[in-house]
């Protein structure tokens, strides 16, 4: 049963945490806040795989690795929960900040070098041991900090995390924090705590920074409907499933369903970044376009005029045409505001000659005015 509930969760978690990171990326683009909180589940979706392949093939130093995943994980939320404070708190908390930088880099680093974890051949479902000494202390000591640091920064004078949109950060941290206390409690524990427990907590902070983003649109740059959010994840994650069972219905073995799962949510999820590129292109040409006629009415008639020219220029050279004109109806007539090799400028064309429903040849006598 621990084990069916272990594989199930971090597949599930790798896939949720995968599509949310670039679901913030191409609607968050390009915010700090939202690139840190990007960093977070990337790494965590890298760690839910890892801890998924752990259950097939345990080999020995890929525990450090996912431990230097939490560490980069836990530093950007830390750095996120930072860039949500004022300006006044991020200043008086700058040297913390950077200490902590630093003790995550040496930690990170000693984590790699001297892989301090233990027996990793044959624990696939509990809490990796670490001999005690230099990385064991370091890492629990930057475990302990980092988790008081991230809500120390929800709840110390402005208290961002008691707003109604930062409860969400401040309750989406303790799960985390809790899976620190946890974790470490696990590392040198005399008898093997399930790695389930870690994992829930982890991806609870992550599904309530869901919620967030469906409710408050927090981290995100342009405003969405929810409709957007749960019809996205509820599309991706249905054909990742899809995908998943037609490969366990022809033969593919258990240990390659993250590969397929990943895959699915990683092309998906490209496309759907694709897509949000070329929106945000198109309204960012409309904006511009809109600023052009607001510049042109405040401009004056002559600027009107200018840029109608202008265009009109273009226009027949694009076409190779001898000639042109552009007239504005006013009336029963048409006045010319723009002419090429055609009838002098501010002529008057008589509306029953000019006005048509279509694309049409004007008449023989008005063909020889122009």
């Amino acid at each position: 049963m621990l084990l069916q509930a272990t594989t199930l969760l971090d597949l599930f978690a790798m896939a949720v945490t995968l599509w949310l990171a670039f679901y913030l990326f191409a609607r968050g683009f390009p915010s700090r806040v939202t690139m840190r909180a990007v960093i977070v589940l990337l790494a965590l979706s890298v760690f839910f795989y890892g801890a998924y392949n752990n259950i097939f093939h345990q080999i020995p130093g890929t525990a450090a690795w996912r431990a230097v995943l939490l560490v980069i994980g836990l530093t950007s939320w830390y750095s996120l929960t930072y860039q949500v404070m004022s300006v006044h708190n991020q200043k008086q908390l700058r040297w913390l900040e950077i200490s902590l930088y630093i003790l995550a880099f040496i930690t990170a680093v000693l984590l790699l070098i001297s892989n301090p974890f233990v027996d990793e051949t044959g624990n696939a479902l509990f809490v990796a041991h670490m001999q005690i000494g230099l990385p064991y202390i370091l890492y629990g000591i930057f475990q302990w900090g980092i988790a008081i640091c991230i809500l120390l920064n929800l709840l110390i004078d402005d208290r961002v995390g008691l707003t109604p949109r930062g409860k969400y950060f401040l309750v989406a941290s303790i799960f985390p924090a809790a899976s620190v206390l946890y974790g470490v409690a696990g590392l040198s524990a005399s008898s093997p705590l399930p790695r389930i427990i870690v994992d829930v907590l982890i991806f609870s902070g992550v599904f309530l920074l869901s919620i967030s983003v469906a409710r408050h649109q927090t981290l995100l740059e342009r405003r969405t409907t929810l409709q957007d959010f749960l019809i996205t994840i509820l599309t991706v994650l249905g054909l990742s499933a899809f995908y998943a069972y037609i490969g366990w219905r022809l033969g593919l073995p258990l240990e390659m369903m993250a590969v397929v799962v990943g895959l699915a949510v990683l092309t998906h999820s490209l496309y759907d970044l694709v897509r949000e590129f070329l929106e945000r292109l198109r309204i960012r040409r409309e904006g511009a376009f809109r600023k052009q006629l607001r510049q042109l009415e405040s401009a004056g008639e002559n600027a009107l005029r200018d840029r109608l020219q202008e265009g009109l220029d273009l226009l027949c050279q694009s076409l190779d045409a001898p000639s042109g004109l552009i007239a504005i109806r006013g009336g029963d007539e048409f006045l010319v505001t723009a002419t090429r090799h055609s009838v002098p400028l501010e002529s008057r064309i008589s509306a029953a000659q000019a006005s048509f429903e279509d694309v049409s040849r004007p008449t023989d006598g008005l063909l020889r005015q122009l």
